[in-house]
């Protein structure tokens, strides 16, 4: 950072004096103090009690940990066919903060720490800890899963899936033995892949949001020297038969023989089978059970990262191309028209929960919150299925081609795309396979080569980090149990914002935080911040405090802020007022 000569410091110091002095002229109650309130509050608001927030063992060491997908949603029963297996990744970060003011935090590699998960009861005393008499995944994962695994074949039960390089994960079990992450990786993050949890607790009750407990265990001493809980989310199954039962929609076709299984779920799931058959001629007289990425790739069951493998994988569409081609298409695959509706018509959120979550909070963070459908960011099933199926050009990779962060976040008060500051889709309207719009600022971009869930960004730190898991980005909606980490690292919920979460020994004014971002709630920026100010030509403050400096959408309080200024007055501002410069002095000159 540049020095400054003490004239340019005198200089700064005085700004700051005859700024406070024209707030204090033209304030003729000078006993009443400021208090800023949001716009429609007419209250002060107060931060919402942290909800299970575990202690710090050491502050030398924090966790910073999420899940990687925001909800999971493995097959009920594996007899007949299997889409996705039990399975939900975390991922961590380990910060060692600086031993003295002015030292800057570091992240940690798994030469010196060891992290372990083992299952911990919510505030209900839910708790889940095995998974293996809960679903009959172990009954039949040989013969799924005999096309990725090893020779042996061999699964033990409470292991999830593995493949001939990436080793294997398992439950804690009924003793709740400590489990180690075991994959670690040039970012520094620490996974632990295919964890098989199920959306039932130990005591035979549904819960899709169990927690887990992350130890960070120092290799040396085999001391825990930090903690955190994170949520595991895992939704219902998805449930074919809502369309493919006997007599519904998705089993009308004649010539077909329907199944007659007394299990609902089942028998839509051999009615897919058989309207494939109808379709494709492909598994007439299939032995179950099947796996339907055996021959459609999905990177949701390749433990090995390695693609599209074997004779079927290679000649067939990836999965999530094939299905949501097949049901955002009209019957028999038409192109949807007036005359001819797609098999599951586009109308919101609906249209997706149709599989995914049920009517489950599957999509619960800060953006459900603003009333964006699932639709904004990711187009309508004709998008997601974007290929040659559905009369594109070109083919949409699935869990990589993702809209971005950029796309709607595409820069600051000073410089964005669009009419308003955040936009409201992720693509231009007219584009049908919805294309992730790139912004020319990019200030709050991902990584050009990464998408949010593995991008990193301000000191190596990860997006989700700090943000949160996609679809659970923080702060989440009310009632969600997905707050804890920011609560317990910072004091309060939403995006971990404040600097102290990971520099405890203080640090000197500055812009380079997370996006450019100068101190928060800090007093030494309170007292030296005239000079950035000077220096920047508004320019900087702009960014973030609008162009009139009067507060913007970017200079939001993160949480209840009071302030004491230098003539004796305090500052309060509520949890989401807007900070401008005319709050605590005279606007600037």
């Amino acid at each position: 950072m540049s020095q400054w000569s003490a004239g340019r410091r005198a200089c700064a110091a005085l700004a700051v004096a005859c700024l406070l002095a024209s707030c204090d002229a033209a304030n003729t109650e000078q006993s009443t103090d400021l208090v800023r309130q949001p716009r429609g509050s007419s209250s002060t608001n107060s931060n919402s009690p942290p909800q299970e927030i575990p202690e710090l063992i050491s502050p030398t060491y924090k966790v910073f940990a999420a899940n990687r997908r925001g909800m999971s949603f493995p097959d009920r029963d594996f007899s007949v066919f299997a889409i996705f297996p039990p399975a939900n990744f975390f991922r961590a970060q380990v910060v060692q903060l600086g031993e003295f003011p002015g030292e800057l935090p570091r992240l940690i590699d798994n030469s010196q720490i060891e992290l372990r998960y083992s299952a911990v009861a919510d505030a209900t005393g839910s708790i889940n800890r095995t998974s293996v008499t809960k679903t009959n995944f172990w009954t039949h994962a040989k013969d799924l899963y005999q096309f990725l695994l090893p020779a042996s074949g061999r699964i033990n039960p409470d292991e999830g899936v593995h493949g001939m390089v990436a080793r294997s994960q398992s439950m804690p079990g009924s003793s709740n033995a400590p489990q180690a992450f075991t994959l670690f990786d040039e970012t520094k993050t620490f996974t632990a892949p295919w964890v098989p949890i199920t959306p039932v607790d130990d005591a035979g009750k549904t819960n899709h949001f169990p927690r887990m407990k992350v130890d960070a265990v120092d290799k040396v001493t085999g001391t825990i020297v930090a903690s955190t809980t994170i949520v595991v989310p895992i939704a219902e199954p998805m449930n074919c038969a809502s369309c493919h039962a006997t007599g519904l929609v998705g089993a009308s076709r004649s010539g077909v023989i329907w199944s007659a299984t007394a299990d609902r779920a089942n028998q839509g799931k051999e009615n897919v089978m058989r309207l494939h058959d109808a379709l494709h001629g492909v598994y007439k007289g299939f032995e179950a059970p099947l796996m339907c990425v055996e021959c459609h790739y999905s990177p949701v069951a390749d433990p090995d990262g390695r693609g599209p493998y074997g004779f079927y994988q290679e000649r067939r569409q990836r999965f999530s191309i094939s299905i949501h081609a097949a049901h955002g298409l009209g019957r028999d695959g038409a192109t949807p028209s007036t005359t001819v509706p797609p098999n599951i018509p586009e109308n919101g959120n609906s249209t997706c929960t149709v599989c995914h979550g049920g009517n489950l909070p599957y999509f619960r963070d800060s953006m459900a919150s603003a009333g964006l459908l699932c639709q904004d960011c990711h187009g309508g099933m004709i998008a997601v299925a974007k290929s040659p199926m559905v009369g594109s050009t070109t083919t949409r990779t699935p869990f990589i081609d993702e809209p971005r962060c950029e796309s709607c976040h595409t820069g600051d008060e000073v410089s964005h795309l669009g009419s308003t500051l955040v936009l409201r889709k992720a693509f231009e309207e007219i584009d049908v396979f919805a294309t992730p719009r790139t912004a020319t600022n990019r200030r709050f971009a991902e990584e050009p080569t990464r998408i949010y869930r593995t991008s990193v960004g301000h000191g190596g730190v990860g997006c989700i980090s700090c943000h949160g898991s996609p679809h659970a980005i923080w702060p989440v909606q009310t009632g969600m149990p997905d707050d804890t980490i920011p609560s317990q690292l910072q004091g309060h919920g939403g995006a971990i914002i404040e600097c102290v979460a990971c520099h405890s020994g203080g640090i000197a004014p500055n812009l380079d935080g997370p996006h450019g971002l100068h101190n928060i709630a800090d007093a030494g920026w309170i007292t030296d911040h005239a000079r950035f100010y000077l220096a920047n030509t508004t320019s900087a403050c702009q960014t973030c405090h609008g162009l009139n400096l009067t507060g913007g959408y970017l200079s939001r309080a993160a949480s209840v802020r009071t302030f004491s200024l230098p003539n004796g007055r305090t500052v309060t501002y509520a949890k989401g007022a807007k900070v401008g410069c005319a709050d605590c002095h005279g606007m600037p000159r």
